[in-house]
């Protein structure tokens, strides 16, 4: 009996299906009534999987007085399904072959496409974080005084929402005391994993940018202040590396 469990699994049919069959070949033809005999679910659940069977040509349908009852297909019949399965399944192969140039063709023009995303509200830093939590390189342009007000976040607590395990990051923070305290604790908290991160400061003449600039892995992300909080995602290659190097530039002539 297991070995044909095993069997109806490895031709695609569940755990109850599996049960359905093997009990209505045991007992020749069975109502979806006469199953919950043997099989331990509803009645209601029962029909669901036996009219798909049916549909899929395990199970023949054969009226009765009080209904259909249902048998199993013979050996001969599941080899012959399953026969008729594989040649289909071998014609859709052939297909795909075929259109492979085409699919292919088709996902190289996908990359040059960009991605984007809105967010608006008071959820944009968590749903923007909750993206970049795993990233394995981050380039920031941050206002963190704007953060932390947004946020209503006091140094500590803005420390501890932006220490992630990354590979490492790299930070670039308008000029402020909460900005600089913001620095000093996330370097004490970053000691708990090995995770790398430089902060250099931007000076700003009390001239505050009012939004975020983060690249991730390929995705650059705009978060803008205000009246209204609103984010911008972008997910394109040829974008990303634009900016990293506009980034790259402003950190070497920072000190």
């Amino acid at each position: 009996m297991e070995l044909l469990e095993k069997l109806l699994h490895d031709i695609g049919l569940s755990e109850i299906e599996s049960q359905i069959f093997i009990n209505c070949q045991k007992y020749g033809r069975l109502s979806v009534g006469g199953m919950t005999r043997f099989i331990n679910f509803p009645r209601s659940t029962l029909y669901g999987y036996v009219e798909k069977m049916a549909a899929n040509k395990f199970l023949i349908a054969e009226k009765g007085k009080a209904g259909n009852y249902y048998r199993a297909i013979t050996p001969d019949e599941l080899i012959a399904l399953i026969k008729d399965k594989k040649s289909q399944f071998d014609e859709v192969i052939k297909k795909v072959e075929t259109m492979k140039p085409a699919i292919v063709e088709l996902a190289s023009q996908n990359k040059y496409i960009p991605k984007v995303q809105y967010y608006e509200g008071e959820g944009t830093i968590a749903l923007i974080d909750e993206k970049i939590n795993n990233a394995k390189e981050r380039y920031f342009i941050s206002d963190m005084d704007t953060i932390m007000d947004v946020m209503q976040w006091t140094p500590l607590q803005a420390a501890k929402a932006f220490i992630h395990k990354s590979w490492y990051s790299l930070e670039i923070l308008l000029d402020s005391s909460r900005a600089r305290e913001y620095a000093k604790l996330k370097k004490k908290l970053a000691k708990k994993w090995s995770y790398t991160f430089t902060i250099k400061f931007l000076p700003t003449d009390k001239q505050y940018l009012q939004s975020d600039n983060i690249l991730i892995d390929g995705s650059y992300f705009h978060i803008a202040y205000g009246d209204q909080l609103i984010g911008i995602e972008i997910n394109n290659p040829i974008f990303y590396q634009t900016q990293k190097i506009l980034f790259e530039q402003l950190w070497k002539s920072l000190k």
